[in-house]
Order: structure tokens, then sequence, then C-alpha cells
């Protein structure tokens, strides 16, 4: 191949590659969330190319007209859901796998017969996108 070829080639291929929309995003567990935006889990950024984007389930405003969602701009948000692991399914700031008593009902894990929490494994999370430089 000449350099007149590999530089056609080059060119090419930085004209076909699509940039990816990165976002700021925010999480809300969907059971407590008030409607305050300002009032969220954690805040983290996102691109529509990483590993995250897959796994959240993306609507639009079509989807929501009228729904308990409908005072966020969608013009201004990208708005998912997804689910995410419960790792404190009992709240006292102790990660399930380190946790003697992971349901908090005072009673060791290897004592346990009955375990209150199992159907909280899963949080639901709303998530709550802008675009970076919006």
């Amino acid at each position: 191949m000449t350099h007149k070829h590999l530089l056609f080639i080059f060119f090419i291929t930085i004209i076909s590659c699509e940039r990816e929309t990165c976002y700021s995003c925010k999480s809300y567990e969907l059971a407590t969330y008030n409607q305050d935006l300002n009032d969220y889990e954690e805040e983290f950024e996102m691109c529509e190319f990483d590993g995250i984007w897959d796994r959240v389930n993306w609507i639009d405003d079509e989807a929501i007209q009228g729904a308990t969602l409908s005072f966020i701009d969608f013009d201004e948000y990208t708005i998912g859901f997804r689910a995410i692991e419960n790792n404190d399914l009992d709240g006292d700031g102790i990660d399930n796998w380190e946790d003697d008593d992971f349901d908090g009902d005072s009673i060791p894990n290897n004592n346990d017969i009955i375990n209150d929490l199992l159907a909280n494994q899963t949080i639901q999370e709303l998530i709550v996108c802008s675009e970076n430089g919006k």
C-alpha cells in the first residue's frame, strides 16, 4: 500500500467513527423518591457506549404523559430505570457479605431460619441524566 492509501484509510476511519454522547446522571431509589431532583442517592457519569448504558431501561416523554414523572423536562433530561443489587438489606451500613445479621432481626444469619428481607435483594432506581455541556 502506498502512503496515500494509508492516509485515505485513516481519514475514512476517523470520519466513520460515531462520537458517543456522555451524560451527568443521578440515581434515585424509587421506594423513597419524593420528586426532588436535588435529593439523589448517587451522582455519576455515563456514556452511550459504556457497559452501564445498556443496563438502564430508557424511556421517552411519550411513554409517561401524565404519569408521576411528568414534571421532569424531557428536553433537558434523559430518564431511565434500572435494577441493582441491594448490598445492605437491613440498612445498618454493613455490607451483606460481612454482616452477621443481614436482615436486622437480632438473630445471627447461621441461626436464622426465616429471613424477612429476601424479597428486597434488588433496588429499583430512577436514573435522571443530562448531556455533559448542557
